[in-house]
């Protein structure tokens, strides 16, 4: 369905990846595309540089800062994107602090980064990604034949 609406979730080098498919899809038909980002991540040479690819309506981006344990550290070494000044929105949690489960933030744990409510915003990057996706009529519609 080469008009169908997109929405992307990435975490880690998938994150990366969202922006890059859609840089390589520039010029091909389809719908509206939002994205969200959970904590991504580059291989130094690729994916650079670190912004908001054409045809994207809108992107939240919720990262982990500072990374607190050694399970991040793949994260450290692939170049973590953190703030991204082209998203709508950027989520930064703390490493220092518990998610709802009780567990640190951290890249190793993406769920957390998606699902919970920000402190500053009171919304998590899904519910920010829904609104997204309603305020912009993506998977509401319904199939008509007489359309």
């Amino acid at each position: 369905n080469p008009g169908a609406d997109l929405v992307f979730v990435g975490h880690s080098y998938g994150g990366s990846a969202v922006m890059d498919i859609m840089r390589h899809l520039q010029g091909e038909p389809y719908g509206k595309v939002v994205v969200a980002t959970l904590d991504p991540v580059s291989c130094r040479e690729r994916s650079h540089p670190q912004e908001r690819a054409a045809g994207v309506l809108y992107w939240v981006n919720a990262y982990c800062a500072p990374y607190r344990s050694p399970m991040d550290a793949a994260a450290r070494v692939g170049g973590p994107w953190r703030e991204c000044p082209q998203a709508d929105v950027n989520l930064c949690f703390s490493g220092k602090e518990k998610d709802t489960q009780g567990k640190r933030y951290r890249h190793s744990r993406p769920q957390s980064l998606f699902t919970d409510a920000h402190a500053l915003g009171g919304a998590s990057a899904q519910d920010m990604l829904l609104a997204a996706c309603k305020r912009l009529n993506i998977g509401s519609r319904t199939d008509n034949a007489d359309e």
